[in-house]
């Protein structure tokens, strides 16, 4: 795919997604499914696009500054809404996988290009902790030990995706 083609599927996919007030992430996947058995070459494209998207919406989707709120003087509080970050982490480990069964090796399967295979499951033992530290979270009464933990996933979910290079 040329150089003025990518950035014109960009544009469309920017324009779009703010048109039916989605992420772009999801609006490239309804791209690329309806795109999957008429344009095999625009599907390569936006196969291409895809781990940029996937990444990129995980690193400002859990960046901590969204969820908690840390001064020198005061222990962090959480601030963000616990409801929302366990359906982030459900979203992200479905939203790029096509098997069934989610596992370590299915997570993110449509996301293939650049160093995405050394990331994907490192990020996935993340999500999976996160989950796992959420479940017996209670911001009414969580300990300071407990919301330092989650700051502390939420920063290497980040830092992870942050790592993605084509």
């Amino acid at each position: 795919m040329e150089t003025n083609e990518v950035i014109a599927l960009i544009t469309l996919i920017d324009q779009k997604s703010r048109e039916s007030e989605c992420t772009q992430l999801d609006y490239l996947l309804y791209l690329r499914k309806s795109l999957v058995e008429s344009s095999p070459k625009a599907l390569t494209g936006l196969d291409m696009l895809l781990p940029s998207y996937f990444f990129r919406g995980i690193a400002e989707d859990f960046a901590s500054r969204k969820w908690l709120v840390a001064s020198k003087y005061l222990p962090p509080v959480f601030t963000g809404d616990v409801k929302a970050l366990p359906q982030k982490i459900a979203y992200y480990l479905k939203v790029c996988t096509s098997a069934d069964q989610l596992t370590r090796e299915s997570f993110a399967d449509l996301v293939q290009y650049g160093n995405a295979a050394k990331i994907k499951p490192l990020i996935y033992d993340e999500l999976k902790g996160l989950e796992d530290q959420l479940c017996s979270f209670n911001p009414m009464n969580a300990t300071n030990t407990q919301i330092l933990g989650i700051q502390n996933t939420l920063q290497q979910i980040v830092n992870l995706a942050g790592q993605y290079h084509a």
